[in-house]
């Protein structure tokens, strides 16, 4: 089965589609302050020798669209955030849910074809 190319090349008016700004877009405009500040953090799951020093990371970053009246500081680890912030598009084929909670079991299999998406019990 084929699918369609999972980069659109063109956007809805027919213009190649732009990732950067629907990265910046999404940084800007679908995530909260606290979840930008967590961009300029150390890797999550990396060691601390210590919690001391924990306190300096930002709690809450503004929108790099909010960033004029802001210290040098702030405007680095919004850029450091952003840096560290990827968008990452998926676009589902085929999906599975298996309910275990019940008994019997279920077992539900989508896949897509095109638009349309077709649902099939299997055993689970």
């Amino acid at each position: 089965m084929s699918h369609p190319p999972l980069t659109p090349e063109k956007d809805e008016n027919g213009k190649p589609f732009d990732w950067e700004f629907e990265r910046l877009r999404i940084f800007n405009e679908k995530m909260g302050d606290v979840l930008r500040a967590s961009f300029a953090r150390p890797t999550p799951g990396s060691t601390l020798e210590r919690y001391e020093g924990a306190e300096k990371w930002p709690a809450e970053l503004p929108k790099t669209t909010d960033l004029d009246d802001k210290d040098e500081s702030t405007k680095a680890q919004v850029n450091w955030a952003l840096e560290n912030f990827s968008l990452m598009v998926l676009e589902p084929v085929t999906v599975e849910r298996v309910e275990l909670g019940v008994i019997p079991n279920r077992r539900t299999q989508w896949e897509r074809a095109g638009k349309e998406w077709t649902e099939r019990i299997v055993v689970p």
